[in-house]
């Protein structure tokens, strides 16, 4: 079988060359489980026949099958692959990470697209072997996306190691310093005081007196930076200092009296 090295296109090369390598037997550096995600290193005995470990990856991340022609079982790793056809009411995981100029021209074509990505050997587990995922054609086998993740440093190396430099990918993305803007806020509350038979009557009272406050505003989606809305009532006096006012006891917020009547003031509980 001819082997490749470097500067693979198609899914179907890919998977020779990964195959090519005995990753049963591979040995991996201490350093290197720290760039493995949920136990995938682990220290198994050499192929020596001595008793001496060495980190490996672990049995479960292999299909075992029995090779007749080798007459010993074979060790290979199994790949996940799924369509990316954004045909589902939300996007997989594989779908959000899909450039989105990609998966618009594979959308607006006869062609489809399809995602590959090296996952251990229990069929229902959500454990991977690798968090890079590889997009190719389905109908060409041209690997078009190579989609990396920040923390798989490991296989980011192999993979950009052993794929073509031309294929487009997400690694400089990944590297590059960007900049956000924090947005703060702080709660700050005031009372004033209104009257009524009910709460209802004495909230209506309060806004036909006071017409500076918005009823609206009262809707989370409604409420407007630096603007005050009725929130809820308190029994107290005063309002505590320097407190969580949502988890005092005696703060009764506007969610809560839809049934019954908030406490007056006064009326502590």
């Amino acid at each position: 079988m001819k082997i490749i090295t470097k500067d693979i296109k198609t899914i179907k090369d890919l998977r020779k060359y990964v195959n090519s390598i005995d990753w049963y037997n591979k040995e991996f550096n201490e350093k290197d489980q720290k760039q493995f995600n949920n136990e995938i290193i682990v220290q198994r005995k050499k192929d020596d026949g001595s008793n001496e470990t060495a980190f490996k990856l672990s049995i479960h991340c292999f299909k075992s099958t029995i090779s007749k022609r080798k007459q010993a079982d074979v060790y290979k790793l199994p790949w996940a692959t799924e369509n990316c056809g954004y045909h589902r009411y939300s996007k997989s995981p594989a779908e959000e990470r899909l450039d989105y100029k990609i998966a618009k021209k594979f959308n607006d074509s006869d062609h489809s697209v399809r995602a590959y990505r090296l996952k251990n050997k229990w069929c229902y587990s959500n454990v991977y072997i690798s968090d890079v995922l590889i997009y190719a054609n389905e109908y060409t086998d041209e690997i078009v996306y190579v989609s990396y993740d920040r923390e798989d440093i490991w296989w980011n190396n192999f993979f950009k190691d052993c794929l073509d430099a031309s294929i487009k990918n997400n690694f400089n993305e990944l590297n590059r310093v960007k900049k956000f803007n924090v947005v703060l806020r702080k709660e700050e509350y005031k009372t004033i005081l209104t009257e009524g038979k009910t709460f209802k009557e004495a909230l209506e009272n309060f806004y036909k007196n006071n017409s500076d406050y918005k009823h609206e505003h009262e809707v989370e989606s409604n409420r407007m930076p630096n603007v005050w809305y009725v929130w809820g009532t308190t029994a107290l006096d005063k309002l505590p200092e320097n407190e969580s006012i949502v988890r005092h006891k005696d703060i009764t917020s506007k969610s809560y009296y839809y049934s019954t009547d908030p406490c007056e003031l006064g009326e502590l509980r």
